[in-house]
């Protein structure tokens, strides 16, 4: 006799199967559930032929859940083409079938201007671990969330999207962890998507000017800018207003701030005309996720 969560010893008037009588059992049989996800036990008892009913043999089911979601992303600032990797783990080893759609990790990305706030599934079936991927677009901007950090939308952010994540017959669940959990990769994790380059750019030179031309080598000027982050440096220059690399080695570094301003002193290249050269000066902000201002 087997029963379903219910580990009550039966009587000798139940409904017991009858088998062919044997010194030995061993067959496969059907035994329909009741219940089809979630944690369950199977209890089986044996009854011989003079009426003896055996100790319960047991057999533990469950449904695959997920266990935590992991990053392999370190903490810090990701702009715009950069590639984030998640790891959804369930409890137990799961296939997923996207035959029909893949599954998506909803993301709460800070960008109102595109729909495609998700990791995209890569790999992962038939194992614990399934791996979703998101390039950081443009837009993306969480600043305003809390800490200014990615998260996923919510317990429910793992989408099926028409697939099926399941372990043989029984459907996983799906449900992800609170994100402020210590099973939540934006717990330990701090990703800031940061897309947006300083804004609100202004610069005056301060000393001798002629049709808004410096007539000095050497002259002061006040620049100022704001970030939805943080800028960390400048870059002055009297040669053109083509944007420097945000790896070039004459930028300034400041204390990295949100909003900048200040007096500083700039030194033009030496000028070859004895009467003097008219000197214009192109100003650029850098922020810590490398995003590099209009001039």
């Amino acid at each position: 006799m087997i029963k379903e969560n219910d580990n009550s010893t039966p009587s000798l008037s139940d409904n017991w199967t009858s088998v062919s009588p044997s010194s030995v059992l061993s067959d496969n049989i059907t035994f329909a559930l009741n219940q089809t996800s979630g944690s369950r036990v199977l209890y089986a008892w044996y009854r011989d032929r003079a009426g003896n009913i055996s100790t319960a043999a047991t057999l533990e089911m469950h449904t695959p859940s997920v266990s935590k979601v992991t990053t392999d992303n370190v903490s810090g600032f990701y702009n715009e083409g950069k590639t984030l990797s998640f790891v959804v783990e369930f409890d137990h080893p799961v296939n997923v079938d996207n035959a029909s759609g893949n599954p998506k990790l909803k993301l709460e990305t800070g960008n109102d201007n595109q729909s495609g706030q998700h990791g995209d599934y890569i790999s992962g079936t038939g194992s614990h671990q399934l791996t979703f991927e998101y390039r950081v677009r443009d837009g993306d901007d969480t600043s305003a969330k809390p800490g200014g950090k990615l998260r996923y939308s919510g317990n429910d952010a793992l989408q099926l999207n028409g697939s099926r994540i399941y372990y043989q017959e029984d459907n996983a669940s799906i449900v992800l962890p609170d994100y402020s959990s210590p099973y939540s990769f934006s717990k330990e994790t701090v990703l800031k998507l940061d897309t947006i380059p300083p804004k609100g750019i202004s610069l005056h030179i301060k000393g001798g000017i002629i049709d808004g031309y410096s007539t000095n080598d050497e002259d002061v000027v006040t620049l100022s800018a704001n970030d939805n982050f943080l800028i960390n440096s400048y870059f002055l220059s009297d040669q053109g207003d083509v944007a420097p690399q945000s790896d070039n080695g004459s930028w300034v570094n400041i204390t990295s701030t949100d909003n900048y301003s200040d007096n500083v002193s700039f030194t033009h290249l030496a000028c070859p005309v004895k009467t003097g050269c008219p000197r214009q000066v192109f100003a650029w902000f850098r922020d810590n996720a490398t995003n590099v201002s209009l001039v």
